[in-house]
C-alpha cells in the first residue's frame, strides 16, 4: 500500500469519526430540545387551581381566558402562572382607634377565594402576592375605618352589627379587586381592662333597670286586669239582680226541693213560715 493510499484511508477514517461525533451531538441537541419542550411547553395544572398565560410575542398576559386544571400545551418561550382558586384563610390582628381615640385590638379571620373569571386581570394588575399587596392592607383599612366611626361601647356591645358592617364593606372592596369574599369572622376584641370593666358594669346596670321596668309594667298590667275583672263582676251582678223576681226565686226553690225529695237519701224537710217560706231539707244521717 502506497503512502498516498494510507493517507486517504486516514482521511476517510477521520471523516467517519467526525460523522459519528456530529450524529451524537445532533442526538444530544434533539434530546435537550425535547426536554426543554416537555418542561416548558407541557403544563400540568393541579386540582383546585387555574392558570394565566403570559405570551412573550403576543402582547403579554392573555386577558380573554383562564386555564383550568389539567394538561395544557404552550410555546416554550411563553409562561403559565398558576393560582390557587380554593378557599383561602387569612388571619389579621389590627390595633384601631375608636371615635373617641381609644385603642382597640381586633383579631379577624378572612375567608375568600379568587374569582377565576377575573384571574387574568388579577395577575396583570396585582400579581401572585395578592395576599400581601391587597388582602391584608385592605382589610386593615376597612377595620380602622369602621372602628373610627364607633365608640368602644358600641364595638364591644354590638359585635354582631360590627361584623355585619365589616362584611358589607369588605365584600365590595374584594369584588373590585377580582376576589370573592366568603366571610369575615370576628375572632376577638380586646379593650383596656378598665374600659372593659366599666362597659360590663354599665351593661349589668342596664339589665337591672330593664328587669325593674318589666316588673313595674307587669304590676300595672295586673292592676288593670283586676280593675276590668271587678267591673265585669259588678255589671254581671247588676244584670242578674234585675232579672230576679220573687216568683222566679220561689219556682227555683220548689224545683230544688222536688229534686232532693226524689233522691234515695233519708232526709228531713222543714218548710219555712209565711207565704214565701221555702222548705229546708236536712239529711238525717
Amino acid at each position: 500500500m502506497t503512502g498516498q493510499e494510507k493517507s486517504e484511508k486516514r482521511v476517510r477514517r477521520r471523516t467517519a469519526d467526525d460523522n459519528i461525533v456530529y450524529k451524537i451531538l445532533g442526538f444530544l441537541l434533539i434530546a435537550l430540545l425535547l426536554v426543554v419542550t416537555v418542561k416548558y411547553s407541557i403544563i400540568t395544572i393541579p386540582a383546585g387551581q387555574s392558570g394565566v398565560l403570559w405570551q412573550r410575542f403576543f402582547k403579554g398576559t392573555r386577558l380573554d381566558r383562564f386555564y383550568d386544571e389539567g394538561i395544557h400545551l404552550i410555546f416554550p418561550w411563553d409562561k403559565m402562572h398558576i393560582y390557587n382558586c380554593r378557599l383561602q384563610t387569612v388571619k389579621e390582628k389590627v390595633t384601631a382607634l375608636t371615635s373617641k381615640g381609644l385603642p382597640i385590638d381586633i383579631e379577624i379571620a378572612i375567608y375568600f377565594r379568587l374569582d377565576k373569571d377575573y384571574l387574568p386581570q388579577l395577575h396583570k394588575n396585582i400579581g401572585p402576592r395578592y395576599t400581601e399587596v391587597i388582602v391584608r392592607p385592605m382589610t386593615t383599612a376597612i377595620i380602622r375605618s369602621i372602628t373610627g366611626q364607633l365608640t368602644a361601647e358600641e364595638v364591644f356591645s354590638s359585635q354582631k352589627e360590627f361584623t355585619n358592617r365589616l362584611n358589607l364593606v369588605a365584600n365590595i372592596d374584594f369584588t373590585e379587586n377580582f376576589m370573592a369574599l366568603e366571610n369575615v369572622y370576628l375572632v376577638r376584641i380586646s379593650l383596656p381592662q378598665a374600659i372593659t370593666e366599666a362597659i360590663e358594669n354599665k351593661l349589668v346596670e342596664k339589665e337591672h333597670i330593664a328587669q325593674k321596668t318589666f316588673a313595674v309594667e307587669s304590676e300595672k298590667q295586673e292592676k288593670l286586669r283586676k280593675e276590668i275583672e271587678s267591673k265585669g263582676i259588678a255589671i254581671y251582678n247588676q244584670t242578674v239582680a234585675k232579672s230576679l223576681s220573687p216568683d222566679i226565686l220561689t219556682w227555683h226553690g220548689i224545683e230544688a226541693t222536688r229534686k232532693m225529695a226524689l233522691s234515695d237519701n233519708a232526709k228531713t224537710i222543714i218548710v219555712g213560715s209565711g207565704k214565701e217560706g221555702l222548705p229546708v231539707i236536712l239529711n238525717s244521717k
